[in-house]
């Protein structure tokens, strides 16, 4: 029996979905660690509040090519500094993502009502998907040094949906007289 391949097979995913988990846990604890004293603001997405200074370092980044068309369906082709800028907004798009996204998880972890836990759950699901879909599309675009604005603002948009929720949904339980439980599920996630 422990002799067979399928065995081992099963047994090398199990070992390697525990070190997964184990390291999964050891860096999330060091996440939190290092965001100890980060002012609780600071923990809310806010990376997708800067596209306006990179949509205007692309245009003037672009001027020179002889801008022709609507620039939001324009194709940029990108020289490594303004590659740099959007690769950067991109990293700070996921870093918002995941810090909604945690956020919302800590919500939905303390809804009282079933019905409203499908809701919330399916309700991030889309929106997580969604932004995989287009975080997906983008890097694969860039991989060719090339992007769209509209492209661009895609994945920008649906973190600032979720920023949206998510501050809502923070707002109706310091309204409702839960500022405590809003300030831990912050210092927590």
């Amino acid at each position: 029996m422990f002799e067979s391949p399928e065995f081992l097979v099963l047994a090398l995913v199990l070992f390697g979905s525990l070190l997964l988990l184990l390291y999964r846990e050891r860096s999330e604890k060091r996440r939190l660690a290092s965001e100890e004293n980060l002012p609780i603001e600071h923990r809310l997405p806010r990376h997708y509040r800067s596209f306006a200074e990179v949509e205007k370092k692309l245009w003037t980044a672009t001027e020179e090519y002889e801008q022709k068309g609507a620039w939001e369906t324009a194709r940029l082709s990108l020289r490594p500094p303004e590659l740099k800028v959007v690769r950067d907004y991109l990293d700070g798009l996921r870093e918002d993502f995941q810090r909604g996204n945690r956020i919302f998880l800590a919500v939905i972890r303390h809804s009282p009502d079933s019905s409203l836990l499908a809701q919330l759950e399916w309700q991030r699901s889309k929106i997580q998907v969604s932004f995989q879909l287009w975080y997906m599309v983008v890097s694969l675009r860039l991989s060719t040094d090339t992007i769209s604005v509209k492209e661009l603002r895609r994945p920008t948009d649906i973190v600032a949906a979720l920023a949206y929720q998510v501050r809502t949904m923070l707002s109706i339980f310091e309204e409702s007289g839960n500022a405590e439980f809003v300030q831990r599920i912050l210092k927590n996630v």
